[in-house]
């Protein structure tokens, strides 16, 4: 088990770097054109990282009970919040704050068993 949670938890890393990855393609769009972003570097370069992220948790899948993993996606909405903050100085909020907190919280009981 602790093999496959290392393999859940790179397959998460790995969509979460392809989120930013993403973002600061998006941050060089001018408007909205379909030829722009399938050929923009950053897009060719996060989709590599999501291809990879989705190997990754198809294997782990083949390991893990879906009731299990699926939860753990919730990780890249903490790393991404923070990320977000600190790297494209986003505004956090109490709010953010809290529901982050409830997402912590949920994941460790459930990864306890209670």
């Amino acid at each position: 088990m602790e093999r496959c949670l290392g393999t859940l938890f790179l397959a998460i890393a790995f969509g979460i770097t392809g989120q930013v990855i993403y973002k600061y393609g998006a941050l060089k769009l001018q408007e909205f054109d379909l030829l722009q972003i399938i050929t923009n570097p950053y897009f060719i370069l996060g989709s590599v990282f999501y291809g990879i992220s989705a190997i990754l948790w198809f294997w782990s899948l083949s390991k893990l009970e879906l009731s299990f993993a699926y939860p753990f996606l919730a990780i890249s909405y903490v790393a991404i919040m923070t990320i977000g903050i600190l790297v494209f100085k986003e505004q956090l909020l109490l709010s953010k704050i809290i529901g982050i907190t409830f997402i912590i919280t949920g994941l460790i009981i459930m990864y306890l068993g209670f």
